[in-house]
């Protein structure tokens, strides 16, 4: 593996130097489903003062960049309730973690910040607050370095929507945006709003765009087959995590020479998407991105909803065209096929498999299939038809979601096929 991530750095020099404007973000608001958090809600209420951090990582140096917030549910495509007035929006590198200890530390660097904004609405609509430019030279966002975005916002009371991702958060609105507070007195929990990071780099690194649901959109935990006290293991909660710790995004930074744009968001489902002027397609710059592949993750909660193979094929491929009204007729795109889903019917679990193999025949001229099945499924144990799900236990936390060790198992399914 690591001579083929040395061979794949090395090979940029092949390819040409492109300015791009790309983005990263999560999905938006909304679409958590209660049953895999626990049975806890993801949503805030009676929201008056807020503020949090946001950890990320970009894939390249950064010429420019901005932030985009707005308070709207991409799940059911609704407006927030009212919008929110900004207080303070600071930007800084972040302590990276110590040595021994998972995740991010949530502190800034010597405890200073660069102020990006003190004023400002964050409108409950489709459109977006964008802060001004960040041009200065010393607030250059260095390709996968660890930097934090602070936000403190106010407004009437409201219930928020949240979405995946990682943020520390307070309920008042100078906690987050004073650089010297530590993370520790905040809480631990998923993306409150709808934050979008642009940027503008100069890259030779290619750039990719995914559609997709929760699973790479990010969402992920604690291993099944270790949760619980039975031997059997128990399911566990997805959990918030850092966006950069998504499979794909593991796998760009691992290979060297990708950048990825995530367009997927949790729950969301080929159907919903034949639209081409859904958010998810929307919210998120493409039109200076120049992409020169895209991965196409999409339709699982669609079986999941029991919706036939014929309609799963034909909404498919409608977001296959939307994808290439999008990036183009010239590129490559590759599509991910179905692991097992918990609690699938016998009938599901056959509209899942005969998906994937419609998949193998790569239809409509698709490059290549990632297969995600292999790697989190358990093999048949003798020659005949499974009808039970049957993904290993130890590459899930509840059965859908990978577990740490599965985000590990997509990086290898990916790797096998994306060149």
């Amino acid at each position: 593996m690591e001579d083929g991530i040395a061979a794949s750095a090395s090979s940029l020099r092949y390819y040409p130097s492109v300015t791009r404007t790309l983005s990263f973000s999560n999905g938006g608001q909304g679409g958590q489903s209660a049953y895999f958090v626990g049975g806890a809600a993801t949503t805030l209420a009676s929201v008056t003062n807020l503020s949090f951090r946001l950890p990320f990582r970009l894939p390249a140096t950064t010429t420019a960049w901005r932030i985009k917030i707005r308070n709207y549910n991409s799940s059911t495509s609704a407006n927030g309730t009212n919008s929110l007035t900004i207080d303070s929006i600071k930007v800084g590198q972040a302590t990276v973690q110590t040595v021994g200890t998972a995740g991010p530390t949530g502190n800034f660097l010597g405890s200073t910040a660069t102020t990006v904004a003190t004023s400002g609405t964050i409108p409950n609509t489709t459109s977006y607050y964008t802060s001004s430019d960040i041009t200065a030279g010393g607030d250059q966002v260095l390709d996968n370095t660890d930097w934090l975005i602070a936000i403190a916002c106010h407004g009437s009371s409201q219930t928020l929507q949240t979405g995946i991702g990682k943020v520390w958060r307070w309920a008042d609105t100078t906690s987050a945006v004073n650089a010297a507070t530590a993370s520790s007195g905040g809480t631990v929990d998923w993306v409150p709003l709808d934050v979008v990071i642009e940027y503008d780099t100069t890259s030779r690194k290619k750039a990719l765009l995914v559609l997709g649901d929760s699973i790479p959109e990010g969402s992920q935990g604690p291993c099944f087959a270790l949760a619980g006290t039975s031997s059997t293991g128990a399911a566990t909660n997805i959990v918030p995590t850092p966006l950069y710790d998504r499979f794909w995004d593991q796998w760009a930074a691992q290979r060297g020479d990708w950048m990825v744009q995530n367009h997927s968001l949790y729950g969301i489902t080929a159907q919903t998407l034949v639209s081409s002027s859904h958010t998810e397609y929307t919210r998120q710059s493409t039109g200076s991105a120049h992409f020169d592949a895209a991965v196409i993750a999409i339709g699982c909660n669609d079986m999941a909803l029991a919706r036939t193979l014929a309609q799963i094929q034909a909404d498919w491929t409608s977001c296959l065209t939307n994808i290439r009204a999008i990036v183009g007729t010239t590129v490559p795109i590759y599509t991910v096929n179905f692991t097992p889903y918990s609690g699938a019917t016998a009938g599901k679990e056959e509209v899942r498999k005969r998906f994937n193999q419609w998949l193998s025949q790569r239809p409509y001229g698709i490059a290549g299939v990632i297969d995600a099945d292999k790697q989190l499924s358990v093999p048949l144990a003798a020659s005949g038809y499974q009808t039970a799900s049957n993904m290993d236990a130890h590459l899930t936390c509840d059965a859908v979601h990978p577990s740490y060790q599965g985000t590990t198992a997509y990086i290898k399914a990916i790797s096998a096929v994306i060149p």
